[in-house]
């Protein structure tokens, strides 16, 4: 879907939902037009339009795949994948993005890929913009050879004042692919209390009980000890609790 609303004062809003399909984009060869290609596990585009936008309590339990063309060849198409969001136009003067509560366990590919957000424009005049991405999990592998990051891929630095900031959330890493939380520009993004499956003093009863003391200070929902994958790493109680009941789906896009 996408975010998007005529009243600027406006709300919009995707609470206490999930998408179990894996999503499959797939575009027509030999077109000379340009064309861009976004796909996300929750929403695909959050437009200018948006005033303030929140994402609370929902979880994508799909593969989400756009695709990349082998080196050396193209297909004049911008390929965007993201676990929940695949791409961020803009957000108006003093808008907010709020992530909160929210996991993605699906892999993400494409030429842009990120666990959370693909990519993310910003209008240089827009000031006092905000993205907040609160108490979140990414367990699915990422593959994007344009930009890939494990939560925010390609963003836009504002000329103004922002707030961009990452916190309380888990993460599973490949220590060999290396990737980075924030793609492109990291600085600017504020991260605090990030655990990683990569950490060198990492179990899962520790990375548990550590995303669970902030959640409680912050009134965030609580982490449970679960199991991903045959891996063992902290999940949100309300997903480890409703495991995924729609499986085998597969929706193809063009």
């Amino acid at each position: 879907g996408k975010f998007a609303t005529e009243n600027d004062k406006a709300l919009s809003a995707v609470l206490d939902s999930g998408n179990f399909a894996d999503l499959i984009g797939n575009t027509q060869s030999g077109s000379d037009a340009y064309k861009k290609l976004y796909a996300g596990g929750l929403v695909s585009v959050v437009s200018t339009t948006t005033y303030d936008a929140l994402i609370d309590g929902c979880v994508n339990r799909g593969n989400v795949s756009v695709g990349f063309e082998p080196d050396g060849q193209t297909d004049n198409l911008d390929k965007t994948a993201g676990g929940m969001i695949a791409h961020v136009e803009d957000l108006s003067k003093g808008a907010t993005l709020t992530i909160r509560n929210s996991a993605n366990y699906g892999d993400v590919t494409g030429e842009n890929a990120a666990g959370v957000i693909a990519t993310f424009g910003a209008n240089p005049n827009y000031t006092a913009t905000k993205c907040e991405i609160e108490n979140c999990a990414c367990y699915g592998s990422v593959s994007g050879r344009t930009c890939a990051a494990l939560a925010v891929g390609d963003w836009d630095k504002p000329k103004v004042a922002f707030t961009r900031t990452i916190d309380n959330s888990f993460f599973v890493a490949d220590a060999e692919l290396g990737l980075p939380v924030v793609g492109g520009l990291e600085e600017g993004f504020v991260l605090t209390n990030l655990v990683m499956s990569t950490d060198g003093d990492y179990t899962c009863a520790i990375a548990r009980q550590t995303l669970d003391l902030v959640a409680a200070e912050n009134g965030y929902e609580r982490w449970v000890d679960g199991k991903v994958g045959g891996g063992d790493y902290p999940e949100l109680k309300i997903f480890c609790a409703n495991p995924p009941t729609v499986k085998g789906l597969m929706l193809i896009f063009r």
